[in-house]
């Protein structure tokens, strides 16, 4: 549980970093090489509560990756628990000259990327390395 709690406390801090101090932008190349791992538990944890919320955590999860975008939503159920969404990239999904060929936006709790023309990479990689998170 400590870990879990230190993973959103993690994800936390790079939200807050990446929205105080804007956009961050690197040389060209792959940022972040592996790929996240979420492994099921072998015995259920004790439930978490948060405010009237109550999380039973079903897995650890553990990611290294770039964040892409972040949105805050101040209204709605979802806020409550989860106010905050990353969109986060790993593989070529982290190199900026891939994602300088790219729009990145979100909203309504979904992550959405453009192009123009062609995609700087195949879709189907795109898809699969990258994500849309929601923090608790």
């Amino acid at each position: 549980m400590k870990k879990i709690l230190l993973i959103f406390a993690l994800a936390g801090l790079v939200w807050t970093y990446h929205h105080f101090l804007g956009t961050k932008t690197w040389p060209p190349g792959v940022l972040v090489k592996s790929d996240p791992v979420q492994v099921i538990l072998d015995a259920p944890m004790e439930p978490l509560q948060k405010g009237d919320f109550t999380l039973r955590p079903l897995a650890r999860y553990t990611i290294d990756a770039r964040v892409l975008h972040t949105k805050h939503y101040w209204s709605g159920d979802i806020a409550a628990i989860a106010p905050n969404d990353i969109a986060v990239g790993w593989g070529r999904m982290s190199d900026q000259s891939v994602i300088d060929q790219l729009g990145i936006s979100q909203g309504n709790r979904f992550y959405f990327y453009e192009w123009q023309n062609a995609p700087p990479i195949p879709k189907e990689e795109i898809i699969a390395h990258s994500a849309n998170m929601h923090l608790i």
